[in-house]
């Protein structure tokens, strides 16, 4: 997967507070894309199929957030591409899924390196032993720091 965001989840209706958001984004001319970007959640990786295109121009009231109008083709340059939900989420939980593979993962070394260790701790001191013990004990230590960044 790529690092770099190539779509945005946003679950609607949006509460007031998003709304506000919203507003003070776009009010300050920071554009459609980081208003939009600040309602919801980044989506990297694969393609979704564009179902349509809103343009960045706002044809409704600017106090309130009612509707956007949907082209079928892109129309200006000014347009951003709107994709399913369901397609969206779908490609959510096959991140949440390699996530939660990959966790389980360090778990399973993290587990290794204190069964290791402990076993080494047991043993007569050695330099080896020693150079070996701290060998895991580092291993857990950045399994442990990787764990602690992501939530559970």
């Amino acid at each position: 997967m790529t690092d770099k965001p190539t779509g945005v989840f946003v679950r609607l209706p949006l509460s007031d507070e998003q709304e506000e958001q919203f507003d003070t984004f776009y009010g300050l001319g920071g554009g459609l894309e980081k208003a939009v970007s600040c309602l919801g959640t980044p989506v990297t990786g694969g393609e979704l199929e564009v179902v349509g295109y809103i343009t960045d121009n706002r044809p409704f009231d600017t106090n309130t957030l009612t509707h956007w109008i949907l082209y079928k083709h892109r129309q200006h340059d000014r347009e951003y591409g709107v994709v399913l939900q369901s397609d969206a989420l779908a490609q959510i939980a096959a991140r949440d899924a390699e996530i939660t593979r990959l966790r389980e993962a360090l778990v399973q070394q993290k587990t290794f390196h204190e069964s290791e260790d402990k076993s080494l701790s047991k043993q007569p001191p050695s330099s080896q032993g020693a150079w070996r013990r701290n060998q895991h004990q580092e291993q857990i230590e950045l399994i442990d720091e990787a764990l602690k960044g992501g939530a559970a």
